[in-house]
């Protein structure tokens, strides 16, 4: 039994990391540009860029959800939202055309 409840553990802990590293890198990039002297600049587009680690961790939280039966709908709606978000990120870039590299 305490070999399952690590594991899950373990799963939790390298889901969420997965899961933050596309939010936090932008961040750190920019800090580390400002620090260094040179022009802030923040790469807004980075976490669609990284969106396969979201997915990873994603599945990681999905397959902790699974095994210990506990938030599940949460779960499940927060990665429902973030492809729901990466979809109309790039539709609204794709309609504006923003995504043409004109402007």
């Amino acid at each position: 039994m305490q070999k399952n409840v690590l594991l899950t553990k373990i799963l939790a802990i390298t889901g969420t990391v997965f899961i933050w590293i596309p939010i936090l890198l932008p961040i750190v990039f920019t800090i580390t540009r400002l620090i260094s002297g040179r022009r802030v600049v923040f790469d807004y587009l980075m976490p669609a860029e990284l969106f396969p680690a979201i997915l990873i961790g994603a599945g990681l939280l999905v397959w902790v959800a699974i095994r210990t039966r506990s938030h599940r709908k949460l779960v499940f709606w927060s990665l429902g939202v973030a492809v729901v978000s990466l979809v109309a990120g790039q539709l609204l870039a794709v309609v504006t055309g923003l995504a043409s590299g004109e402007r």
